[in-house]
């Protein structure tokens, strides 16, 4: 199988190295693909089987969503599984700033994958994770997640063509 993972630290990296059966390519700014530029490189990658799209960069991993969908949406043989958030229905952890750009981000995510699933031949699913112990967030205290063993928990999750959302937490 030949997955794509949108991302090259953290749960992209941890994913990665869960899948080292397979052919994996992780991508990100620093390798020259921009995800807020899908349009312009995608089109490389759709001879893949798999998408993880777990970079985040404001609303472009929507836009990634929204490539693979469009281009993937009538073949059951393809998958897309985003990296959405607990924040999309949770409280922040610093609860002293009200205003949060990355709730509303990781919202629209949720409400494409909700537009788009119903009419998806591919498998599409969405996993909500809490917080996980990577460097965005690792001056915050907090119960986190541990990436290595939440990328073994998405690898369970997407190899179940009857998931389509979880929302994972401690």
């Amino acid at each position: 199988m030949k997955i794509l993972i949108t991302g090259t630290q953290g749960l992209a990296k941890s994913l990665g190295d869960a899948y080292t059966d397979h052919t994996v390519r992780l991508v990100s700014r620093s390798t020259r693909f921009d995800i807020n530029c899908i349009e312009n490189w995608g089109s490389e990658f759709l001879d893949h089987d798999c998408v993880f799209n777990c970079a985040y960069d404001n609303f472009a991993q929507v836009k990634v969503l929204e490539f693979f969908y469009n281009n993937w949406k009538d073949d059951p043989s393809k998958q897309i599984v985003s990296i959405g958030s607990r924040a999309i229905s949770y409280k922040r952890i610093e609860l002293d700033l009200e205003y949060w750009p990355y709730r509303l981000h990781k919202q629209a995510l949720q409400q494409a994958h909700n537009a788009m699933l119903p009419t998806a031949l591919c498998d599409i699913k969405i996993v909500n994770p809490g917080p996980i112990d990577t460097a965005m967030i690792r001056h915050l205290q907090c119960i986190k997640l541990n990436p290595e063993n939440l990328a073994q928990q998405i690898k369970s999750i997407a190899s179940n063509p009857l998931l389509k959302r979880v929302d994972l937490w401690l």
